[in-house]
């Protein structure tokens, strides 16, 4: 027997090549049931729906653990000097 080169994306329905669905250890078939356009579909609409609470989020965490992330920015910045 072998392996499908479709899947059907559960939201939008359509037959799609393997390649348009995120990988998912924990699904039966080790892909996601959704498709990558529909995920970022629904990412988008989460974001505009929670943007007030999830920019709280960001902030909180920012004010915590500002040394953190600026020692991780500065250090990425850093890197990217030296390889141009």
């Amino acid at each position: 027997m072998t392996a499908p080169l479709t899947k059907q994306c559960t939201r939008c329905e359509l037959d799609l090549p393997l390649n348009e669905f995120h990988r998912d250890p924990f699904r039966a078939g080790g892909l996601a049931a959704k498709c990558k356009t529909c995920r970022k579909e629904l990412a988008a609409e989460r974001y505009q729906r929670d943007k007030e609470q999830i920019l709280k989020t960001c902030a909180a965490y920012y004010a915590q653990h500002r040394t953190e992330v600026l020692e991780r920015v500065n250090t990425y910045h850093r890197k990217k000097r030296e390889q141009s």
